[in-house]
């Protein structure tokens, strides 16, 4: 009994394409701005149609549900506060008047069913009164025509009319209306038949849900194997990267070690020259300061030759750039690189999900 839109109590309900309701004046605003069913997002209204059509000429192509509107009323007149409607607040109400849905206390009961204009109206406790007790009253009269009781049905406006209603509004009816007793029988095999229909559908929906359940589970079982794949593949990738890496840093430190102990060796060979120098030169130093002039005379003209042979100047440039060779490096492609980097980004791709099993809807 809650409309869709407003979520209070439904006003004139009008039933909606997808069978929820709404009250008419609500369903109109809606319209102005949407097509869809508050409630389930179902498409209610073509929009080409709300185009050509006004809210209300809309709305009121959409039944009303007129045992709903009753329930509703029902269910608000025996929840409001029940003081007799003559009397007010000076009196508790103790009936309720089936036909006209006032309340009256007992003295005022009395004088409510004496009275000429409502002799006809038939008045119930309010202690056993329900809603629906109420909508079976109220739905078997006529409310255009106090106390006539509904007995026909009219294919053309499908609605219960009286008599008096044949003689009205639906003159031009009488040859096609019937019995509502005939209706009546009629319509529940044919409700019953709906109903099976419904419930047969519903169950069909619900396998069908439970199988996407079911194909949910097992996309989620099968993208958890991919991803340890994926992780296998990853995990290899980057251990030949670690492995390529330390390849290429020992490559690289071996032609550092290689630079290096050739430099070593080529400094070894310095130094032994300029020890043999230092050698010469205190050997020059000390015959400087002797006095033996034979052993001077002697030993500097040793000295004096040995300063021609070896000639330890001159050959000092060759000496660096043979000992300073260049450090060999490690080469690496940029066009190998950038090859493997995309190579790694069009990686993988995507295939065509599987249709859910045992998916027949």
């Amino acid at each position: 009994m809650e409309c869709a839109i407003c979520r209070g109590d439904l006003v004139e309900p009008k039933l909606l394409p997808c069978a929820h309701f709404s009250c008419r004046e609500c369903l109109m605003s809606w319209l102005e701005n949407d097509v869809k069913c508050p409630k389930c997002g179902i498409q209610i209204v073509d929009p080409a149609l709300r185009a050509s059509k006004t809210p209300d000429d809309i709305a009121s192509s959409f039944p009303t549900d007129t045992h709903l509107t009753v329930l509703v009323e029902s269910a608000r007149n025996l929840n409001m506060r029940r003081i007799c409607r003559v009397c007010g607040a000076k009196m508790p109400a103790s009936t309720i008047c089936m036909s006209c849905g006032d309340l009256y206390c007992d003295r005022c009961t009395y004088v409510h069913t004496h009275m000429s204009g409502a002799r006809e109206h038939v008045n119930e406790p309010l202690e056993t009164m329900t809603p629906d007790r109420m909508v079976a009253f109220r739905t078997s009269t006529c409310s255009k025509h106090i106390g006539q009781k509904l007995d026909r049905f009219c294919p053309t406006h499908g609605e219960a009319v009286c008599t008096e209603c044949l003689g009205d509004a639906h003159h031009d009816c009488q040859g096609i209306v019937v019995k509502l007793d005939k209706k009546y029988k009629e319509a529940h095999p044919m409700l019953g038949k709906m109903i099976g229909m419904f419930t047969e559908g519903e169950k069909t929906l619900t396998k069908a849900m439970t199988s996407l359940d079911h194909y949910v589970s097992e996309i989620d079982k099968e993208t958890k194997a991919e991803w340890a794949e994926i992780d296998a593949v990853c995990d290899g990738l980057e251990r030949s990267v670690k492995a390529c890496r330390k390849r290429l840093k020992d490559l690289a430190k071996a032609a550092n070690t290689d630079a290096k102990s050739q430099v070593k060796n080529g400094k070894k060979e310095l130094e032994s020259k300029k020890g043999s120098l230092e050698s010469h030169r205190e050997m020059a130093e000390r015959l400087q300061a002797a006095t033996s002039a034979s052993t001077v005379s002697e030993m500097a003209h040793v000295l004096q030759s040995r300063v021609k042979d070896l000639d330890f100047i001159s050959p000092l440039a060759s000496d660096l750039k043979r000992i300073k060779v260049p450090l060999k490096k490690v080469t690496i492609d940029p066009e190998d690189v950038n090859r493997i980097h995309g190579e790694l980004a069009t990686l993988g791709h995507l295939e065509g999900m599987p249709k859910p099993p045992g998916f027949t809807v």
